[in-house]
């Protein structure tokens, strides 16, 4: 992976699970921590394909909501690829 991989929600998983995804998912990358309400409009911004949310909401085609698990997509006009792992908070 590279610098477009981020976790949404580490805070609501334990440190080992947190930590797998960084090693394991991620190939121990550095990967960017997102708030649990995070969406792809976020992530977008963040990235830079879109410099505002406003931007995203008129212009994105795509998914909004994050689902659960790995998500890999490609976006923008270079096709970039962003990786996302929702982690699923530990009952």
């Amino acid at each position: 992976m590279d610098a477009n991989d981020f976790i949404v929600n580490p805070d609501g998983a334990s440190a080992e699970t947190v930590q797998f995804c960084r090693d394991v998912i991620f190939d121990g990358s550095p990967v960017t921590p997102l708030v649990p309400t995070a969406t792809w409009l976020d992530v977008l911004v963040v990235v830079g394909i879109f410099p505002s949310k406003g931007q995203a909401r008129k212009n994105w085609k795509g998914p909004v909501e994050i689902e659960p698990g790995l998500t890999i997509l490609q976006a923008g006009k270079k096709r970039i690829e962003i990786a996302v792992h929702r982690v699923i908070p530990e009952v």
